[in-house]
């Protein structure tokens, strides 16, 4: 299996920084999570389920809501 990854940067910069990716944490315990409702149909159903799925997880989650999906 191939490692390696290519991470597209959508701020549409002509010289993106290199960066490496960092390790994933053996577990979510006790780490916080942001979750960002960019105000599309039912996304803030699906970010309900994932956030529900991520307490499980032991993360603490922080919810975050754009005031119109249309404003960067």
């Amino acid at each position: 299996m191939n490692d390696e990854r290519t991470l597209l940067d959508p701020t549409h910069e002509f010289s993106p920084a290199q960066r490496a990716a960092l390790e994933r944490p053996s577990s979510l315990d006790g780490l916080c999570v942001g979750l960002l409702d960019i105000k599309k149909a039912r996304g803030d159903l699906f970010l309900d389920r994932v956030e529900k799925h991520l307490r499980e997880q032991g993360a603490s989650v922080r919810r975050y809501t754009k005031p119109t999906f249309t404003k960067p």
